[in-house]
């Protein structure tokens, strides 16, 4: 291991100055879809650099990463995370990606200049980690501390002490792994943009939570077009499947072996045949294997343009199958934290957008500048 580059390093961190913290994360995470790739985060970016609204360190340093929202808690570490680990798979992704969406981040990237949303990892329960954390957090006051308008709370705080840096590298450097939660399309387009750099090791921006603490959700699935099919012959290819029930409520799924599907103004409970010889734990993976490829020939979920995808409420899938925007909704359950974990562990990939985890850092927050990349 020892010739390999650390898993993890400090940097120049780039952070808000107190004063402008609040605003600087209002303006670039009230629409964190768009703001990622907005056109106007570079002149933004300039604009507080020049009034000293954003200061980068001239020194290199971790930072501590808390997130509250009500009963849930999360503690973690900011640090520079080697492309190296994460081409050899030592940082694990645990699903594809969408041309499109690694393709608008690569543009963002080049754009800006900057890394200002992290890539969320999880990594395995470490008690010397947890306890150098939570020492530094609960002794000391955060460099920032901002309440945004969802009612996270976030809080950071600089690690510069020499040893307090050699001993969590040394920490992070003995873990077997790391894996992604959230930011595989940010993280792929990282590695794109400097592929055939060979200048030596580089690196991006990344927070490390505790597996156990962040919590997990589902992410629906959107079809669209399929014109050629009735809705009479959708309905028979479902029920060759496994058991198809009408349903008179919305469909929550109540375990990873069901599916929910919307169309034509009815829902339908779609449940696995139990004599299946081995269960999928993420819904997705069955969904794709059994629905996606052999009934709507959708072979390849990250480039067709018929499958989209929605996390939230199941009034938003009614809406937009109800508008005629989308033929079918399906609704999945999530997977639990330590199945996809445990597939990550493993090497497997699951299909795009399996996963949505939350406690999420916030854009902004802490920055990256591309040309401190190089470690």
């Amino acid at each position: 291991m020892s010739s390999l580059p650390s898993l993890i390093a400090p940097f120049h961190a780039e952070r808000p100055s107190p004063a402008s913290a609040a605003a600087i994360l209002t303006a670039l995470n009230l629409n964190t879809a768009a703001s990622v790739h907005s056109d106007q985060l570079p002149q933004l970016l300039h604009h507080w650099r020049s009034q000293d609204q954003l200061r980068c360190d001239d020194y290199l340093s971790y930072s501590i990463y808390r997130l509250n929202h009500g009963q849930q808690q999360q503690t973690g570490l900011v640090f520079a995370a080697s492309l190296t680990a994460y081409h050899t798979g030592r940082i694990r992704r645990h699903e594809l990606t969408l041309a499109a969406g690694v393709a608008a981040h690569r543009a963002h990237l080049m754009a800006a200049q900057t890394q200002s949303n992290p890539t969320l990892l999880l990594h395995p329960p470490t008690a010397s980690i947890d306890l150098l954390l939570s020492t530094i957090a609960d002794t000391t006051a955060p460099s920032l501390d901002v309440m945004t308008a969802d009612r996270v709370r976030h809080q950071l705080w600089n690690v510069a002490d020499p040893m307090h840096i050699a001993q969590l590298t040394a920490a992070f450097n003995h873990l077997p792994y790391l894996m992604i939660a959230d930011g595989h399309h940010r993280t792929a387009a990282m590695a794109e943009l400097i592929a055939n750099d060979a200048a030596g090791e580089r690196r991006f921006l990344a927070v490390s939570f505790p597996a156990a603490q962040l919590r997990i959700h589902a992410v629906h699935r959107l079809l669209n077009g399929f014109n050629d099919m009735s809705n009479r012959f959708l309905l028979a290819q479902l029920r060759e499947l496994g058991q198809l029930t009408a349903s008179a409520q919305p469909l929550q799924p109540r375990n990873t072996n069901e599916l929910g599907v919307y169309l034509a103004q009815q829902w339908y409970r779609l449940e696995r045949p139990a004599v299946a010889d081995s269960r999928e734990p993420l819904a997705a993976q069955w969904l794709q294997d059994t629905v996606l490829t052999p009934v709507f020939g959708i072979n390849d979920p990250s480039h067709d343009s018929r499958l989209t995808y929605q996390a939230g409420a199941a009034a938003d899938l009614m809406a937009a199958v109800d508008s005629g925007a989308m033929r079918v909704a399906v609704t999945l359950h999530p997977p639990s934290v330590a199945d996809v974990c445990a597939l990550a562990k493993c090497g497997v990939t699951m299909p795009p957008k399996c996963t949505w985890f939350t406690l999420k850092p916030a854009a902004g927050f802490i920055n990256l500048r591309l040309n401190d990349s190089f470690i």
